[in-house]
């Protein structure tokens, strides 16, 4: 076990530096999605959980009040659609927020050690970790566009990846200080894990924010994935915001700014305290 990532030395091969950490990332993605999917129940849960919001969609739909969902909305929706745009930004929160349970597998298996010890950068291996996590959730939301008959609509989709994108970039530096904090505070990811389910019930997934009880919408606008639910959602399927675009896009740009420094200088941090003590002395 101990020998499995000898491909993480940059300098195995004769590249420039750069391209050795970039030789290191895909190989570390591609390698964690090589054990994670050796599993059919983890191949499984890719198909089944789409499956499980489309069935979810279509019998609420039966219950919902279409005239009280245009009018917090500003138009006529799909709630299936509705459900299924919010579903797939969703699961980028769930995979971020559960890179601190990939980093203490790592750790307890004792792969992270030798991780740590080679001369690629630490956070090079974190997000390697956080590629593979990403992968499952970006075939989801290909599957979802296709399903919501997105795909042949350029202008839709045009509308909406870049949005995405910072939407993506957000979720990135809320991977790097969740891993941080899983190097630094040690278990964390039973904690980490509970957020997504707790964030679909006010972030926006089944529910506009505006419908939600108001002691509860603090929570919805203290969550990153409310507005990255919303500014998707909004420019891919022509919904009114929760705040004008010219207020919500900058907010976007700043969470993904500030989650970014703050991942990048946590795990710099997490690097130094455990080349300083080691994985075994921290846990």
């Amino acid at each position: 076990m101990i020998d499995e990532y000898r491909f993480l030395d940059s300098r195995a091969v004769h590249v420039p530096r750069p391209w050795g950490e970039l030789r290191a990332f895909i190989s570390t993605a591609a390698y964690t999605l090589k054990i994670v999917y050796r599993y059919p129940t983890n191949i499984a849960w890719m198909v089944v959980l789409p499956i499980a919001y489309i069935f979810m969609g279509t019998v609420m739909t039966r219950f919902v009040d279409w005239t009280d969902l245009a009018q917090l909305t500003g138009r006529q929706v799909d709630y299936l659609q509705f459900i299924l745009s919010g579903m797939a930004m969703w699961l980028f929160s769930n995979a971020s927020l559960g890179l601190a349970s990939s980093v203490e597998a790592e750790i307890m298996s004792g792969t992270a050690q030798t991780a740590f010890a080679t001369p690629t950068r630490g956070a090079t291996f974190l997000l390697g970790l956080m590629a593979a996590g990403f992968v499952p959730s970006l075939g989801i939301a290909a599957l979802v566009a296709v399903f919501l008959g997105v795909t042949h609509k350029g202008a839709a989709l045009g509308r909406a990846l870049p949005s995405f994108i910072v939407a993506l970039a957000v979720y990135v530096g809320i991977g790097l200080m969740m891993s941080a904090a899983s190097l630094r505070y040690r278990r964390i990811g039973r904690l980490a894990s509970l957020l997504p389910f707790f964030e679909q019930f006010f972030s926006g997934i089944f529910l506009p924010v505006n419908a939600i009880p108001i002691w509860l919408r603090a929570l919805s606008f203290l969550s990153p994935t409310t507005w990255a639910i919303d500014i998707v959602r909004s420019s891919l399927l022509r919904l009114n915001p929760l705040l004008p675009y010219a207020i919500e896009w900058p907010l976007l740009v700043a969470l993904a700014a500030v989650s970014l420094c703050a991942g990048s200088w946590a795990v710099r941090r997490a690097m130094k305290r455990v080349a300083e003590l080691g994985i075994g002395e921290m846990y």
